[in-house]
Formats: C-alpha cells, sequence, structure tokens
C-alpha cells in the first residue's frame, strides 16, 4: 500500500536539509499524504465507474461527462497551484474530484 511508503518517503527529504517549516508542518504532511492516496483511490474507482456507464449509454453521454469531469479537475488544479502547501491544502479540501450525481432523467 502506498500508505506505507509515506515514512520512507519522509526521511528520503530529510536528507536534503530541511527548514523550520518542513520540520513543523512533518506530521501535517504525512497525515495530509496518507489522506491523498486513500480518497484518490476512492474517486478515482468511482469516477472509472461512471464514466464506463456514461461510455455504454453512448458518445454524447460519454462526452457530457468526461466534459464535467475535465472543468472540475480544471478547478482542483487551479486552487493547488496557488502559493501554499500543496499537501496541507489537500488534508483541508480533500483531493480529487468525484464527478456529482447526473440528474434524474439523464440516463
Amino acid at each position: 500500500m502506498l500508505a506505507t511508503r509515506v515514512p520512507a518517503e519522509d526521511a528520503a527529504l530529510a536528507a536534503f536539509g530541511r527548514t523550520w517549516t518542513d520540520r513543523l508542518l512533518a506530521p501535517l504532511n504525512r497525515l495530509g499524504a496518507k489522506r491523498f492516496l486513500t480518497e484518490s483511490r476512492r474517486k478515482v474507482w468511482q469516477n472509472a465507474r461512471d464514466l464506463d456507464q456514461a461510455r455504454r449509454r453512448g458518445p454524447a453521454a460519454d462526452a457530457a461527462r468526461l466534459g464535467a469531469l475535465e472543468e472540475l479537475s480544471a478547478k482542483q488544479v487551479a486552487g493547488l497551484r496557488a502559493p501554499g502547501q500543496v499537501l496541507l491544502k489537500l488534508a483541508v479540501r480533500g483531493f480529487g474530484v468525484p464527478l456529482p450525481a447526473e440528474p434524474p432523467g439523464s440516463r
């Protein structure tokens, strides 16, 4: 499991030297990384199921769901590119973008 790699990666990064901010935020970064890995896996599989169902309904449904995912993803990336601690942002806001439920009658 990827979450078990967090301590080893943390130790590898320590070899490059750390600022006092890095040392202070290390525990929060570890928690954020573990949440990020767990949450991202869950959302990716849910989106894969949703996109598969849309693909089976036809090209229009597939394009609509894929377009919605692209738009949500672009907004998420823009937020992460803003200045600040990325892992802390992920820990607070969450990672990934689950596709919203489709409106009734769209299936």
